[in-house]
């Protein structure tokens, strides 16, 4: 009988590790899924051209499909296909989000603008305007 017993609180303790060590590595899983969250990169983006700035940041609702979406509009504003999207921030290998792979890393960097033009809509808004009247 006391085999028995001792058997089955034997058990129970290896059941309660193994549930012990499920836990702590789902808990884990998600300490590091916020902390790349939190540290996700605020990056910017220019064109070849400096006319258009634009940046990314994921707590904003703001990805990388936002901004070339974005970037392919001003494309057609400008009417010059040949305009590419770069990449003004650079690489920070000390941060969590920086060293995962992404997309925006494959864009090529170039120094940022000193004033970046980021009311590039307004400009096309009021051609637009103008275009309108007689």
């Amino acid at each position: 009988m006391a085999q028995l017993l001792s058997l089955g609180i034997m058990r129970l303790s290896y059941t309660l590790k193994t549930i012990g060590v499920v836990a702590f590595c789902c808990i884990a899983f998600l300490v590091f899924m916020t902390l790349c969250a939190l540290d996700s990169p605020h990056c910017t983006y220019e064109s070849s051209d400096r006319g258009m700035a634009d940046f990314e940041l994921a707590t904003k609702g703001r990805d990388l499909k936002f901004v070339e979406t974005r970037f392919e509009e001003y494309k057609r504003w400008k009417g010059d296909p040949n305009l590419q999207l770069y990449r003004t921030t650079k690489r920070d290998w000390l941060k969590l989000g920086d060293i995962l792979p992404n997309p925006r890393w494959s864009y090529p960097y170039m120094e940022p603008s000193p004033n970046p033009k980021k009311d590039w809509e307004s400009d096309m808004k009021l051609q637009e305007l103008r275009k309108g009247q007689p």
